[in-house]
């Protein structure tokens, strides 16, 4: 009879020890000895991964943020808009000048001269030409390097000599004005002058 209930009584443990390690097992709970690792111990873990995970997606997020394209653009579209504004106004400034410019060169006039007097230099020709109006440019072409070296080789003078020339007014009707009463007239000035026998050849 003893060893019967001994028996009883041992199965009767084991039964009650299984019956709590499967209700152990359905709450997540696992008994090591007297030690309990359950859903305590999981928790922990689960919630230090998924801490990980949103530190993690934070961080991704966050670089994202800072290599979007769009939000630089658009802080560089607004600093930018002032300089292209400053660009454009520049830029028209410019074209009215530049427009500007050219109706002045539209409304001059140029005289040209066929032969220029011997050894009549630049600074001679406008201080004779500039009493009759604004000169805005001048130029005159200089001879022949071959020309000059047998002149100076025959003995005659060396100097730099010219032999026709441009003279530009800042109006077309002054130019036309000083072609028409100089040409084939007199240089004149003084009596005695060197240029005074010599004869103006202009026309426009």
């Amino acid at each position: 009879m003893e060893e019967v209930e001994s028996e009883k009584s041992d199965y009767s443990g084991s039964e009650v020890e299984g019956e709590s390690e499967e209700e152990d097992e359905v709450k997540g709970t696992v008994r090591v000895g007297s030690a309990v690792v359950g859903a305590d111990s999981d928790d922990d873990l689960d919630s230090d991964g998924n801490g990980d995970d949103e530190e993690e997606e934070e961080e991704d997020a966050g670089g994202e943020e800072g290599n979007d394209p769009s939000a630089s653009s658009g802080m560089s579209g607004e600093k930018r808009a002032p300089r292209d504004r400053q660009e454009e106004k520049k830029m028209s400034k410019m074209k009215k000048e530049a427009l500007a410019y050219r109706q002045k060169l539209a409304s001059r006039g140029v005289i040209y001269l066929s032969r220029v007097p011997p050894f009549m230099k630049p600074n001679k020709l406008r201080q004779l030409l500039s009493s009759y109006g604004d000169i805005t440019r001048l130029f005159l072409q200089e001879e022949d390097a071959s020309v000059r070296k047998r002149r100076k080789h025959g003995g005659g003078n060396g100097s730099k000599q010219f032999v026709e020339g441009w003279i530009e007014y800042s109006e077309k009707d002054t130019a036309k004005q000083v072609a028409r009463a100089l040409n084939n007239n007199r240089i004149g000035g003084k009596k005695g002058d060197f240029y005074y026998d010599d004869l103006w050849n202009l026309k426009v």
